[in-house]
């Protein structure tokens, strides 16, 4: 299926909505490309895209998708949304260049909770990944939702994997300009969410509709594939324009991007053009207009326009359309176009933007679409696509606001990339250089690591820690968090509190949510209830607990138990972390303590039908070894934690 949508009207989908799974699927990878993007919207976007609220992926701690921004935009969304890293870029191959990473494009990646099946969602957009780009700006989406599993069948299909196998290509040249293949981690998410983009055998598709910017401008490939048609018309919008530019004889020079646009519309049309600006930002555009006259001849300069009451939401999106418009003048009732052609993408109509490319050109990386549109439309169908408002005053008055933002320095980037644990508690540092001195920050203590010393351990160090690095100059530098990778690949969280038993059992049987909470959420709930519920647990209990220690391990196995007999496969990765986690960090000492004292290893029964989970069962050959054999490890580690057993028994 292949949509688009202008994400501006009432009955347009919310660009959040984007991220919701089809339906009887569920959300697995994502990859995100933009220019910038906040921790607002990519929270509401990950509550979309897994159904869990950010307690929920932090304490899972698994890791939904990578996010590759501008270099230029602060590095601070790594810790601050659960399940979503932002790469790090490769310094060198970004030093020195003007261009900027400003392609939108989602990939998105479902699975079936029950099947072996798959949905993968593409979309490009011309619209940044913000809240409030996506409440106040007037933006064009594209998308395709295409199944991996390639066969050969109708002529959209072939076109629709044709498409997503050049989204594909593009985020892969997208990865190689950051630090994708420094972190295995990394590089598996990468991949997994790519699966099947790739021709499993020799099938000839139709070219792809979708055109990046890395070797060739914008411009130049949509003039090659249109050079055997002809129009009369263009109409053509932008949320930014060039730079303002004067002619060497004094005069102000037309905007590059509209004589490009004239050339490839007939010079004996009998219409103007028609060109759509934000009139806060219409730069090269606000002083042609305003001291040439030229733009009467051939153009006529509209408003972007919702076309809605009550909404004053500006221009954004980047479009063309081409097309042979006949009967009426275009716009009016009872014109024709036909043989129509409409570019969207991220590309501004100006120089960085459309007329060069990122390679040798001085250009941005950017990414659209050119679609062939339905034949004999008319100028309602036109408007209900198009963001048209109405001609604007000569005697109104533009700003030449240029290019939405073009740094020239790249921020402090860190040389490390991550901090990742190993089975045996020691902390590795991933580098995205060759290792040099730097300052490291691991659960509040600081390091000093670098050639010699690629690697810090601490016996003291928690099992889940948080990290910085310091970036920049000794003097002129600040801490950038970097995300820890557990010894399993997944993304440390801050560790659970002590809970009280009953606490424990709780958590364990609404695992799938947050029940009590942790770190500093815990502290304040204690605070709210004057901590007299914990001291009532406390005082009632703890002492017979403390006694009869037998009863609390018996219904902790239960409680286990039950869980694993109702356990989903596709839900084994989270439980097996979930209740690694609540055991070796939340459990009280003073149980631990007694239980240790009864001598008697009385977990190992979990290893065993009917305790351990059903669903290891159903997998097959390779795959039940190795979850079985996961599942038997786990069980190991916290007896071993627990001190239940000595080391020989787990291994």
């Amino acid at each position: 299926m292949t949509d688009l949508f202008r994400h501006d009207y009432e009955s347009r989908p919310a660009l959040l909505d984007l991220f919701r799974p089809p339906d009887g699927f569920v959300g697995d990878v994502c990859l995100i490309t933009g220019f910038c993007a906040d921790a607002a919207f990519l929270e509401e976007a990950m509550l979309q895209f897994t159904g869990d609220l950010a307690s929920t992926r932090a304490c899972n701690a698994i890791l939904h998708g990578l996010v590759f921004l501008d270099p230029r935009q602060e590095p601070d969304l790594t810790v601050q949304v659960p399940g979503l890293i932002r790469v790090p870029p490769m310094e060198s191959e970004w030093q020195g260049r003007k261009g900027l990473l400003h392609a939108k494009l989602l990939w998105l990646r479902f699975r079936h909770p029950q099947r072996d099946e798959q949905r993968v969602r593409v979309v490009i957009s011309t619209g940044n990944w913000t809240r409030s780009g996506s409440e106040k700006l007037i933006d064009l989406i594209w998308i395709v939702d295409w199944n991996p599993v390639f066969k050969q069948g109708q002529p959209e299909i072939l076109q629709e994997t044709a498409d997503c196998f050049a989204a594909a290509t593009f985020l892969r040249k997208v990865a190689a300009l950051f630090c994708v293949n420094t972190l295995t981690t990394y590089r598996e998410l990468f991949e997994r969410a790519l699966d099947g983009a790739r021709l499993p055998y020799k099938i000839k598709l139709p070219p792809s509709r979708v055109m990046d910017s890395f070797t060739v401008p914008l411009c130049t490939q949509m003039a090659e594939r249109l050079k055997s048609r002809s129009f009369n018309f263009s109409l053509a919008g932008s949320g930014f324009f060039e730079q303002p530019f004067t002619a060497v004889d004094g005069t102000v020079a037309k905007p590059a991007v509209l004589a490009w646009l004239e050339a490839m519309t007939t010079s004996k049309s009998p219409w103007k053009n028609v060109l759509i600006v934000n009139p806060l930002a219409a730069g090269a555009v606000a002083v042609w207009r305003d001291g040439a006259g030229e733009h009467t001849q051939r153009w006529s300069v509209h408003a972007g326009s919702t076309k809605l009451p009550n909404e004053n939401r500006s221009l954004h999106a980047k479009f063309i359309l081409l097309s042979s418009v006949s009967n009426r003048q275009p716009l009016l009732k009872g014109a024709v176009y036909s043989s129509s052609v409409l570019y969207l993408g991220s590309g501004n109509l100006s120089k960085q933007g459309f007329l060069h490319a990122w390679i040798n050109g001085g250009g941005n990386i950017e990414l659209g679409v050119l679609l062939n549109l339905p034949e004999d439309l008319s100028s309602a169908d036109i408007a209900r696509q198009l963001p048209i408002g109405a001609v604007l005053d000569p005697l109104t008055r533009l700003a030449s606001a240029t290019d939405e933002y073009e740094p020239e320095m790249i921020p402090p980037v860190s040389p490390i990339v991550a901090l990742r644990g190993d089975a045996d508690g020691r902390w590795h540092v991933e580098w995205s250089t060759e290792p040099q001195p730097c300052k490291i920050r691991i659960a509040d203590q600081e390091y000093m690591v670098g050639a010699g010393n690629v690697s810090v351990y601490d016996a003291n160090l928690p099992s889940a820690p948080t990290a910085a690095a310091w970036a920049g100059t000794e003097h002129d530098g600040r801490w950038i968090g970097i995300p820890v990778i557990d010894h399993l690949g997944a993304v440390c969280r801050h560790p659970f509190s002590r809970m009280h038993f009953d606490d424990l059992l709780l958590n364990l049987s609404f695992w799938r949510t947050i029940v009590a909470d942790e770190g500093e959420q815990g502290d304040e709930t204690e605070e709210e209830d004057g901590g007299g519920a914990a001291k009532r647990q406390a005082g009632d209990a703890s002492g017979d607990r403390d006694r009869f220690p037998v009863s609390p391990a018996s219904l902790l196995i239960e409680q286990i138990a039950q869980v694993n007999d109702t356990l989903k496969f596709h839900e084994l990765q989270a439980w097996m972390r979930r209740l690694e986690a609540l055991l070796t960090e939340a459990a009280e000492p003073e149980l631990l303590t007694a239980w240790q004292r009864l001598d008697m290893d009385f977990l190992a029964c979990l290893n065993e039908p009917p305790f351990r989970p059903a669903c290891l069962e159903d997998a097959e050959g390779d795959e039940q070894r190795i979850w079985q054999q996961a599942y038997a490890n786990l069980i190991g580690r916290i007896r071993s934690k627990w001190k239940l057993t000595n080391e020989e028994d787990t291994k």
